[in-house]
């Protein structure tokens, strides 16, 4: 019965437009639910608040998952029952008084400096290098574009592998995304990205634009990913740098608008953030750029400084 309900729940789920991978979540969180609950003989139906809350102790306490992972429960099992009750199965929803944990703000790890990017861009954009393979080469091509195409604009990987070429107004220099939770917003390509990718579909697109997905790529969400988990690596590999990943680029994008003295909310809005929260996130600098201003700008320094100069 267990599972008739979950997977009663995920086909409502991906009826609803629910992606791929977020259904695999939720299959992820209401199996481990079952579990817990098969191994403390307990029934769905029965659960009230303080079992819901000793459910979220367990899997901090005694499975020790992350506060992100312990919110994705909460979400799962709040809608899970919010469904159930909605066809009367049951009459409550014990998770939905339960507030989500705040995840601590930390900047990211795989940022890359201004002229690391310039260097990596640079390389990867030299697709054609000791390559013969027609495969190979357009998977290398697209690899660029991509990658181009998401430190100019910040998009999300998932946001990029959705474009159409109805969606890109090469006039004005504008793109259409599709971001989370189906909203729509506008964002920028500057000359260089706007030229290559028009390039692209000049070129490639119409080679392609018979297949089966609409996007402008030809491959599915998941090929993009696969493609640039490699390129991305083979090419930080050669550059004898940290990897990165996809999402670095959308992360550096927003680090260097903010270090180059760009408005924060107007940062929020070119990356589409819904609460401005997630934005500060790239007010946390570098203990290396927090030194080099210490230098620069600490009224006892300028003062060694000038003194120094006069002496000479």
């Amino acid at each position: 019965m267990n599972d008739e309900q979950i997977e009663r729940y995920l086909t409502n789920q991906k009826l609803s437009g629910r992606r791929p991978t977020w259904l695999r979540v939720l299959k992820y969180c209401l199996n481990g639910y079952f579990n817990y609950l098969n191994s403390n003989n307990l029934k769905y139906e029965e659960i009230r608040l303080k079992e819901a809350q000793n459910y979220i102790i367990y899997l901090k306490e005694v499975k020790n998952l992350s506060v992100a992972s312990i919110n994705n429960n909460i979400s799962t099992l709040s809608g899970f029952y919010k469904y159930l009750s909605k066809e009367k199965v049951i009459f409550g929803n014990p998770f939905i008084e339960l507030d989500k944990q705040r995840l601590p703000k930390r900047i990211p790890k795989n940022i890359l400096k201004e002229k690391e990017m310039e260097s990596f861009l640079k390389e990867i954009t030299d697709f054609r290098k000791n390559e013969s393979n027609l495969q190979r080469l357009l998977s290398k091509y697209r690899a660029s574009v991509i990658s181009e195409i998401m430190y100019a604009t910040g998009m999300r990987i998932c946001e990029v592998s959705q474009i159409r070429d109805v969606d890109i107004d090469f006039y004005r220099g504008l793109l259409k995304v599709v971001g989370k939770g189906g909203v729509e917003r506008i964002t920028y390509l500057n000359e260089y990205s706007k030229e290559i990718l028009h390039i692209y579909i000049e070129k490639i697109y119409p080679v392609i634009k018979k297949e089966k997905y609409q996007n402008i790529w030809g491959i599915s969400y998941y090929g993009m990913q696969s493609i640039m988990v490699k390129e991305l690596k083979e090419t930080c590999k050669k550059l004898s740098m940290k990897e990165i990943t996809s999402h670095s680029f959308r992360h550096s994008l927003g680090y260097h608008l903010l270090k180059n003295g760009c408005d924060i909310r107007f940062i929020q809005e070119i990356l589409g953030h819904k609460k401005l929260r997630n934005t500060e996130i790239y007010t946390q600098v570098d203990k290396e750029s927090l030194q080099k201003v210490f230098d620069l700008k600490h009224p006892r320094n300028k003062e060694m400084v000038g003194n120094e100069e006069n002496n000479k």
